[in-house]
């Protein structure tokens, strides 16, 4: 392996891991929020809102397409050799 290719090599590794980062950070969002309304109707004995609310519905298909990303991430950056553990994630966002 050259030079060129250790520093592309590194360089894609580096922006997967950030891809990755992105994208764990918004799912932990969107699953806040949906945790949130989930946490509103227990309370408030509303069940009739699940069904009656599309935005609800579409953030919960969002978080669950976005889960099934992660895990295929996950999967690939294990066959790849990328680190994600998450002492590593958070050294990678501090710098």
């Amino acid at each position: 392996m050259d030079d060129n290719t250790i520093i592309e090599t590194d360089k894609r590794k580096r922006e997967f891991i950030d891809d990755y980062i992105k994208l764990k950070n918004k799912y932990e969002e969107v699953k806040d929020q949906c945790n949130r309304v989930e946490v509103y109707i227990l309370k408030n004995n509303n069940h009739s809102i699940n069904d009656s609310d599309p935005l609800y519905n579409i953030m919960r298909q969002q978080q669950k397409a976005m889960g099934e990303l992660l895990h295929i991430l996950e999967l690939r950056a294990y066959i790849e050799n990328i680190p994600l553990s998450y002492k590593i994630l958070y050294q990678e966002v501090e710098e």
